[in-house]
């Protein structure tokens, strides 16, 4: 078990430094390698690299573990393990899981610009330095929502911390003082008595509603650009049967 509990954390600490070597050569290829006809294309991929690197960064600085009980899903994070103060790691507990919200907001930003420029829109025509910092503050936007929702709604509660106490820190050499977690707990306990966490529902909710979305768009605007690009070379094909 402590064997097998290791893989995550070695997964994470090799992760990282390929990470940072594949982003850095690919930085190297987007800005010294890449055509001048890109235009502000060159700006998103450097953008989204950066983030891929502090994000494996993130990762392997708070090494979080997740866990999984009856009706709890937590990201859980200790101070063991970087010897990082309790108040840090909560913060970037909190900034991991926006982090996540944001990479999947740069895939729906990604492909909303591939169909821009697939049917000729005018917007991604042009440079400015306007343009760049809509296309670049929008992610993060969206990561500060998702940490809002986090941080309001999935925040610690006395009945995670005895899930916690009972399912995840037997075995372990911790206290529940030296760990913090986010995350949904959509059953609490007072003074016996089990009841619904609307909190932690609306937050799971949120977090969701926030996924859909992005999901939706990546999801349209892919299959639109297709679309788009199956016309363009059944054109294409039939100006060349004519030409021959």
């Amino acid at each position: 078990m402590v064997a097998f509990g290791m893989v995550p954390v070695l997964t994470q600490k090799i992760g990282a430094p390929l990470s940072l070597g594949i982003n850095a050569i690919l930085l190297q290829l987007v800005c010294h390698k890449s055509p001048k006809e890109i235009g502000m294309y060159k700006y998103l991929l450097c953008y989204i690299s950066v983030f891929e690197t502090a994000f494996a960064f993130l990762n392997v600085l708070i090494q979080p573990d997740f866990f999984s009980h009856s009706t709890v899903f937590l990201v859980v994070v200790r101070t063991d393990r970087m010897n990082l103060p309790l108040w840090f790691i909560y913060i970037a507990d909190a900034l991991f899981c926006g982090m996540f919200g944001m990479s999947m907001a740069l895939f729906a930003l990604h492909f909303i610009y591939r169909y821009l420029v697939i049917t000729g829109n005018p917007y991604v025509k042009t440079f400015s330095c306007s343009k760049i910092f809509f296309w670049l503050v929008c992610p993060l936007l969206y990561g500060t929502l998702w940490i809002t929702v986090v941080l309001i709604t999935l925040n610690p509660n006395k009945s995670s911390n005895i899930l916690l106490s009972d399912h995840f820190l037997s075995g372990k050499d911790l206290v529940i003082e030296e760990i913090t977690y986010v995350g949904p707990n959509y059953y609490i306990t007072d003074n016996g008595d089990e009841s619904l966490n609307w909190r932690g529902i609306i937050g799971t909710n949120g977090s969701w509603s926030l996924c859909i979305f992005s999901d939706s768009v990546t999801t349209s605007k892919r299959k639109s650009a297709q679309k788009k690009l199956k016309r363009i070379k059944s054109v294409t094909a039939n100006i060349a049967n004519v030409e021959n």
